[in-house]
């Protein structure tokens, strides 16, 4: 992998020194195995290379071809190397020991934006030609790995790290984006796939490339989930078992290329488990461990139930996994040894956007420290599962099959999905019908509890969204085909890869989800409702499907686990240096369009404990926007 920037002036405007060095400044606090830069004639690019495969030594990027007038810069893992050599006509023992970034430039330059939809992996890349006076930018479907940028009148500057960008110039507050940010009340960052906190810095959005030339900014699609559209109809449920057995086979082993140590973030849950199913063995047959990294309570802290029963400490799920796949390396963390504050502080500084989820971005950092002191450059997940392969709404399937007047199959599925789960059959139907009727009120709670102010630029426009995700979420959860659509927006592909990429940039590790590849998407929404919740199983991909292969501790559990269940305990220990941070930021600042300074100053002089961990959660991330604010516009 790399970090990648670099400026392109179509009116041959030089790239002082000034702007260059600003542009490589958050790069240079990273980890480098090799730093290279090129400028000439308005032109700059510049790239740190980190050693994940044992091909990336080989690595030549920027590049630049004299005689084309061809520029390439490029931060790129592929997983189908094979397949990119035999598009390129070459015999396996020419592409076999090639850089992934000398394939990735030999295919673009054959093909350009003609299949961009072909190469798998995690990468992106900037190829400029001269003689056309055309730059592209690209990033991979899925967003492991993209770009931010920003045009000053006829130049256009990229880079891996939005802090590359911002001091090129002056800011302006993204009013759509901070009110949106202040007024949804969950985890949720985005409305949308390629606006930022301010309005002059925008990224690639999920799944597009962009052109740059004297016509201005174009920005085209070339991937959705849903682009194909067709659904899978197969003639059994032996034969999609097969498929999903063989499509997350090779999800998770065609990752697996580090030429050092591999980690997995392990869970009790379905979607790392399935990830760890095929590592481990895949591993194994090398000689190679597979490092775990388990979230657990600090000891002596209290935690905090979700109200679903769900295990607060997963360890003995993990230790259990253990027994079974003999080569896991065990690491359990509880974070003891860390401040979360100052943690999150410290992303806020390089990753240049605030954080709601402050104690996952913690962890994730805390867990990325460890694998690298321990040698490990590769870290698997299975964040996106939820919403590919353990993807399982029961109560999205019973209103299908309402709304399909399907009602003797409803009535024996829900009584079967009640057994299993041991919920009483009589109230479920009472509820569901009464629900039918309209007997239940579904409310949009709206936003006057949150701190976003009442006259905020951009409030009004902001509730009106909101109602609609509101009437949205409702219909995805009553209609499939609207769930797919909503899916298709990639809203939430955008929450997980913001973050993650900086993450890791940061820490010199690459971070691969299989549950995210863009095959097992394209799969799993291909799919009819029924075969993730039938016969009474939810979640029934993995559930059914993996039986044999993840271990049945695993597959017999109902609830999911609560995570970060001492997180109350361990933001209230530590409020004391948030009153003191939050309050000088505040009485430096003074007011604030957006935010209600003098709600937020109430709330950080209170006593957490009147607080959930969640509000707790919540406040310090109001100060970490307030910050970037501040920064954005100094």
């Amino acid at each position: 992998m790399s970090i990648i920037w670099g400026a392109v002036s179509l009116d041959g405007r030089p790239i002082a020194k000034e702007q260059q060095d600003i542009l490589k400044a958050p790069a240079l606090k990273c980890p480098i195995d090799k730093f290279s830069e090129i400028y000439d004639n308005g032109i700059y690019m510049g790239c740190v290379t980190q050693y994940f495969t044992v091909e990336s030594h080989k690595e030549k990027s920027p590049l630049r071809d004299k005689e084309s007038g061809i520029w390439f810069d490029a931060d790129v893992v592929l997983d189908n190397r094979d397949e990119i050599g035999r598009a390129l006509g070459m015999a396996s023992e020419t592409w076999s020991d090639m850089a992934d970034g000398d394939l990735l430039y030999r295919f673009f330059r054959k093909f350009e934006d003609r299949r961009l939809n072909d190469p798998l992996g995690a990468y992106s890349f900037a190829y400029f030609d001269e003689k056309r006076r055309k730059l592209f930018l690209v990033g991979d479907a899925t967003g492991y790995r993209f770009l931010y940028y920003r045009v000053i009148g006829k130049t256009l500057f990229f880079s891996t790290f939005i802090e590359s960008l911002r001091p090129l110039a002056s800011n302006t507050i993204n009013e759509r984006w901070v009110s949106y940010y202040l007024g949804e009340s969950t985890l949720g960052l985005f409305r949308d796939i390629n606006e930022t906190i301010t309005c002059e810095v925008k990224r690639i959005s999920l799944g597009s490339y962009l052109i740059f030339d004297d016509e201005g900014v174009h920005e085209k699609q070339y991937w959705m989930p849903m682009m194909d559209g067709r659904e899978l109809r197969l003639k059994s449920d032996d034969e999609y078992r097969e498929a999903f057995q063989e499509l997350m086979h090779d999800a998770v082993t065609r990752v697996l290329r580090s030429e050092s140590e591999t980690g997995i973030c392990l869970s009790g849950g379905f979607d790392s488990n399935t990830v760890n199913a095929f590592a481990a063995p895949f591993l194994e047959k090398q000689g190679k461990k597979l490092h775990t990294f388990t979230m657990i309570p600090e000891k002596g802290l209290l935690t905090e139930k979700d109200g679903r029963g769900g295990a607060t400490d997963e360890s003995g799920f993990v230790r259990k996994t253990a027994e079974i796949f003999k080569n896991l390396d065990c690491s359990f963390l509880d974070m003891s040894d860390i401040n979360i504050w100052n943690m999150n502080k410290e992303m806020v500084d390089y990753a240049g956007q605030p954080i709601k989820s402050v104690y996952n971005m913690a962890w994730f950092q805390n867990t990325y420290k460890k694998a690298r002191e321990k040698g490990i450059k590769l870290i698997l997940t299975g964040e996106y599962g939820n919403l590919s392969v353990s993807f399982g709404d029961y109560a999205l399937y019973t209103n299908e099959l309402f709304r399909s007047h399907r009602y003797i199959k409803l009535l024996s599925e829900s009584r079967a999905y009640c057994k299993n789960n041991g919920y009483s059959f009589k109230y479920f139907l009472k509820s569901f019908l009464k629900d039918k009727a309209g007997l239940i009120k579904h409310e949009y709670r709206g936003i006057d509890e949150t701190f976003l102010m009442k006259d905020a630029p951009g409030r009004a426009e902001t509730e009106r969204y909101l109602r609609e995700v509101f009437e949205e979420n409702r219909r995805t959860g009553e209609n499939f085909a609207e769930m797919k659509k909503k899916l298709d927006k990639m809203i939430i592909l955008r929450q997980i890869s913001d973050f993650s990429s900086t993450l890791t940039s940061k820490e010199g590790i690459l971070e691969r989800d299989p549950t995210r590849d863009k095959k097992v998407i394209e799969w799993c929404m291909s799919l009819p409702v029924e075969q993730f919740t039938k016969e009474g199983r939810d979640r029934r991909l993995i559930r059914e499907y993996m039986k044999g292969i993840v271990p049945d501790h695993i597959l017999n559990v109902t609830n999911k686990g609560v995570q970060a269940s001492d997180k109350k305990q361990r933001l209230s220990r530590e409020w004391d240096a948030v009153r003191h941070d939050g309050l000088a930021l505040i009485d430096r600042v003074g007011s604030n369009k957006w935010i209600d300074v003098d709600k937020l100053r109430k709330a950080i002089v209170d006593d957490p404990k009147n607080y959930s961990g969640w509000k707790l959660a919540n406040i310090m991330g109001i100060i970490l926007l307030l910050d970037v604010m501040d920064r954005a516009t100094s």
